[in-house]
């Protein structure tokens, strides 16, 4: 809300934000997304396993070394399986995203992420709007004053009694409203309620549209 005079209220302004999809582009299949993968880690599993044996048998290891390479076979082709799997699942996310179709079928487009685009034009359009909303619910409780009184009781329901009080404590601040009494210590006398020193209409023209 701007016045000519001041703006008692400003909030901190949040970011305004914008997800953005990003996923893979082919259909899931299972020759391609499982006989493939669990072949690579199966060969790769063998052939290092192959190796190791190889180079142990020419040495003075006296140990299974059918056992050691079934073993071998196995923990090897198990990670390099785990490796490819999680390889393959980025790559599928990644086709997903760029083509924004649902290629494994899982509900799913890509990977959501949060991502922050044009982040100062939004954040000052955002600003704007709820500026205006603020000021167009300002003019209502001004221009409702005469009719319903200055009364929390009035208000509350419709404003709520932080924002009531917010605008109460604004025009008094102001010299728009002042208090009907105050104390012997010069407090304002709250229960004796508040009035407005200008009338409603002067105030809203000193409300920017």
């Amino acid at each position: 809300m701007r016045f000519r005079k001041a703006q008692p209220w400003v909030q901190a302004e949040q970011p305004e934000q914008q997800t953005e999809k990003a996923t893979p582009t082919r259909p899931a299949d299972p020759i391609a997304d499982l006989a493939v993968p669990l072949g690579q880690a199966g060969a790769t599993g063998i052939m290092l396993a192959t190796v190791v044996v190889f180079l142990l048998s020419r040495t003075n290891y006296t140990g299974d070394i059918g056992a050691l390479w079934v073993g071998l076979v196995l923990g090897i082709s198990s990670l390099a399986w785990l490796l490819l799997l999680l390889d393959t699942r980025a790559l599928l996310r990644t086709l997903e995203t760029v083509t924004g179709k649902d290629l494994n079928r899982d509900g799913k487009v890509g990977k959501e992420r949060v991502v922050f685009v044009n982040a100062e034009p939004a954040r000052q359009q955002a600003k704007a709007q709820r500026e205006g909303e603020r000021q167009s619910q300002f003019a209502r409780f001004v221009s409702g004053i005469p009719i319903k009184g200055t009364a929390l009781r009035a208000w509350e329901s419709e404003l709520g009694r932080e924002t009531y009080q917010e605008y109460r404590d604004s025009m008094i601040r102001l010299g728009w409203a002042r208090w009907n009494s105050t104390k012997a210590d010069g407090t304002p006398n709250e229960t004796q309620g508040w009035e407005l020193v200008k009338p409603a209409e002067w105030i809203l023209q000193r409300v920017d549209g």
